[in-house]
Formats: C-alpha cells, sequence, structure tokens
C-alpha cells in the first residue's frame, strides 16, 4: 500500500510503493505526487499504484491482496516487529491466495503424536511401544514448551535433554532415546515443515559406561537348565542357548518352526518381524533331543512351550523377572548391576553364549550373523545341506 511522506529539499509529499519484479524481488518507487494536500497526496499516491501495477501485470483483486501481505511483511521486517510466529502467517496468507495448498500448524506434541500414529503400521509392536516410551520422555521434559511451534525446539534444547537422561542411564540408553527424537524432526523435514534436525549435529556418546552382556559358562548352562521349574522352562533355556533366540521369540515358538526331520528350526524374530527376516538354525543335539522328548502337537499352530506362550516379557509378572529368580536359584551370578537397574547378564546373555559357542567352534562370521538375524532373509537360502550340518556338529 503506497504511503506519503514529506522530503526535505522539495515543495511537495512525494509517494511511495512497491511493485513485484518477475524474479520475485520487490523494487521501491518514489515518485512526488505534485500536491502539498495530504489527502490529495495520498489520493495521488495511491492511483499511482494502481497504475504502476496494471503496467507490471499485477491488476486484479487477488494481485492487491497478494501485494499487501507482502508490503505489510516488509513494513513490519523494516520496523523490527517481524516475529516467526507472523512470518508463518504471512506465508500461510501467499499460499491461500495463490489457490496452493495450506500450511499445516504444528506444535511439537501434535507433530510427535501424529509421527507415532503414523509408525503404527509401520513398526512392530515392541518398537511402537519404544517409541512411545521416547515420545513421552521428551514432551515431559518439554514441558509446556510441547504445545509450541514445532520450529522452536534447537539443537540446544536437544543437548539439554539428553544431558538430564544421564542420571541413573547408560550412554546406549541416552543414544536411543536421542535417536528417536531425531526420527520424529527428521520426518518433520521430510514433510516440509522444519527446514532442519535439530538432532542432527549431536554426535552419539560414547559407550564407556554401558553394560557389557558377558555369556555363560557351559558350568552355568548346565546350573540354569537343572534349575529350571518346569519342562517348558528348560526347553526354553535349551532353545535360547543353541539357537541365540531373545527370550520372547524362544516362549513364542510353535511347533510349525520345528523340522525335526530336517534338523532345522525356522522363525521370523520379533525384532526384525516388519522386514520378514527369517532365521533358520540347525538343531544341535541337545535341542533336538528335548524336542522330541517333549510333548508334539499336531496343530502346527499350537506353541512348543504352552505355559509360557502368553506371559509377556517385561512386567513384574514378566518372563524376564522369571529368568532372573531361576538365575538366582541356580546360584548364577547377574554380573554387575548398573545405575540404571541392569545387569551385566539375563536371559539376553544365552545369545552372546550361542555366538561365542559358535565362534569357539570355528564358524564362519556371516553364518553366524546368519543365524543371529543379522542379515536379511535371502541370504539364508545360500546355505547348503551340508553346512547346516556341519553347523549343527559345531554347537556340543
Amino acid at each position: 500500500m503506497a504511503s506519503v511522506y514529506s522530503r526535505s529539499g522539495t515543495k511537495f509529499l512525494e509517494a511511495a510503493f512497491y511493485i513485484s519484479q518477475s524474479d520475485g524481488t520487490s523494487k521501491k518507487v518514489r515518485r512526488s505526487t505534485g500536491t502539498t494536500n495530504y489527502r490529495e497526496a495520498k489520493r495521488r499516491a495511491e492511483k499511482m499504484e494502481a497504475e504502476a501495477r496494471r503496467a507490471a501485470g499485477l491488476s486484479g483483486e487477488k494481485a492487491n491482496a497478494i501485494h499487501a501481505v507482502v508490503v505489510k511483511a516488509g513494513e513490519d521486517a523494516a520496523k523490527e516487529r517481524l516475529t516467526l510466529a507472523k512470518a508463518r502467517r504471512y506465508i500461510a496468507e501467499l499460499l491461500q491466495l495463490s489457490g496452493g495448498e495450506e500450511i499445516s500448524e504444528f506444535t511439537v506434541r501434535s507433530w510427535a503424536d501424529e509421527w507415532l500414529r503414523r509408525k503404527r503400521d509401520q513398526v512392530s509392536k515392541a518398537t511402537l511401544a519404544r517409541y512411545e516410551g521416547s515420545r513421552r520422555s521428551f514432551l515431559s521434559w518439554l514441558g509446556p514448551r510441547a504445545d509450541k511451534p514445532l520450529e522452536t525446539v534447537t539443537t540446544t534444547h536437544l543437548r539439554q535433554y539428553r544431558s538430564s537422561l544421564r542420571e541413573g542411564r547408560t550412554a546406549r540408553t541416552c543414544n536411543a532415546y536421542v535417536k528417536d527424537v531425531s526420527s520424529i524432526f527428521g520426518a518433520a523435514v521430510d514433510e516440509g515443515l522444519i527446514l532442519s534436525n535439530p538432532a542432527k549435529p549431536l554426535k552419539a556418546l560414547p559407550l564407556t559406561d554401558s553394560t557389557d552382556r558377558l555369556p555363560f559358562t557351559p558350568r552355568e548352562v548346565q546350573r540354569l537348565i537343572e534349575g529350571a521349574p518346569s519342562d517348558d522352562w528348560r526347553g526354553v533355556i535349551i532353545t535360547g542357548v543353541y539357537t541365540g533366540l531373545r527370550l520372547g521369540d524362544c516362549a513364542g515358538i510353535a511347533w510349525g518352526n520345528v523340522d525335526l526331520s530336517a534338523g532345522t528350526l525356522t522363525v521370523v524374530p520379533k525384532k526384525t518381524q516388519r522386514k520378514r527376516v527369517e532365521v533358520r538354525i540347525p538343531l544341535a543335539t541337545p535341542l533336538r533331543e528335548f524336542l522330541e522328548s517333549h510333548p508334539i502337537a499336531d496343530d502346527p499352530k499350537a506353541p512348543v512351550f504352552p505355559s509360557l506362550h502368553e506371559i509377556p516379557v517385561s512386567g513384574n509378572s514378566g518372563l524376564s523377572i522369571a529368568f532372573g529368580r531361576i538365575m538366582d536359584t541356580a546360584d548364577v551370578s547377574r554380573g554387575e548391576r548398573h545405575a540404571s537397574g541392569m545387569h551385566q547378564r539375563g536371559f539376553h546373555a544365552l545369545r552372546h553364549t550361542f555366538t561365542s559357542w559358535l565362534a569357539n567352534a570355528g564358524v564362519a562370521p556371516e553364518l553366524r550373523q546368519a543365524m543371529t538375524g543379522h542379515l536379511d532373509s535371502d541370504a539364508h537360502k545360500l546355505y547348503t545341506h551340508h553346512e547346516l550340518a556341519t553347523l549343527g556338529g559345531a554347537k556340543k
């Protein structure tokens, strides 16, 4: 909108207005109104602006409205009154006037909720639960700031958040929280909601304080098996040490996963379920003998360990706590306890035991990785029956 002002050295009032150029910039135009009367000068200034805009091809109601927004934004910027909120509003108005898409107004909380909602169909239940924990932790730390615009979170905030996590947590756990939060902001960048990810500049914390998972000795494995309170628990422990599967995967095995004639166990671990990474493991003699002596069901969907099949891994009544009690009963040390409450050894140590035994038996690294589910399912098709037999004999 044209403005009128007096300039020293001139008799008449001057008009000033902006005209948009083809390259996207605006040109300021100054012209004399030829009058000293302010009201008349204002009328002439507006007429000059309208004529100049028509000459530039900017006439019309929509063009005038767009021009008015640009001028107002320019005036706020010149007077140092242009805030982030105002800039977003001006851009939203321009997009609406030009017939473009509307800007989605997200707070940190609303976008984190939307991000988690989209993840529900993309990741496993276990991963979704982890994401929910990370989202809840970050929003709780932000407090009232969680309800401010998404772009108000800075790298400094993320660094402070990570520092707050250090009390009672290992560096590995802190890195995991920040990685999940980084995913929230990374998705916002992909959507064009913010220009950059504030978590990206943060380097991962060194893992010098993380708890190492120690494997069990053969004697400790024997004591665990002997100290198991039931046949199903004995079977789960034997399965864990001779397959390297995680506790939930061991307890969830169905008879359809077992091929006694071929001497193999084939499963899709829950952690890689979304990617359908199939793991095919040869049955070591102790595991095969146990399965052959265990009640076999005709239904391939029937669980091998029915008394443990429906029990969750975590929680006060979960399988993980129960295995800890078995370790205590068997007089098998859980190792050092970190400030986070995590011990060096639990059921997951059987996975380390399995890998260590394979390595000591001379099994190639790529085969060990495949059997622990660290390669895609296509790689497993390359194994020959001879290799499976060799691996089965290697684990004694």
